[in-house]
């Protein structure tokens, strides 16, 4: 979704046809950045890390609270995490501004 707004990123009507059986892929969030909702940034922190749920030994929902340090802005984020090859990956973010 992040570049999908930019002439070197997946077009939107591609990328609603591959994603949006499984994720939100509305117009109002091509382009917004990854975890923050900004695109320049100075320092970013963990203010808080929040366990959602437990009850999956593969999936993880989490809520961060991600600080910039620079700017003095909170950017909340629920974060999936799945179990992917033997590691773990970013499955999804659902973002908001605080």
């Amino acid at each position: 979704m992040i570049n999908s707004i930019y002439s070197h990123g997946i077009d939107l009507e591609v990328l609603k046809e591959k994603w949006s059986y499984k994720y939100d892929v509305s117009d109002e969030k091509a382009g917004l950045g990854f975890l923050i909702g900004a695109q320049d940034y100075y320092n970013i922190i963990i203010n808080s890390c929040t366990p959602l749920n437990t009850s999956s030994k593969t999936d993880y929902l989490f809520r961060l609270v991600l600080c910039d340090t620079g700017y003095d802005e909170c950017f909340e984020s629920e974060v999936t995490v799945i179990s992917y090859r033997g590691s773990f990956a970013i499955d999804d973010v659902t973002d908001g501004f605080r």
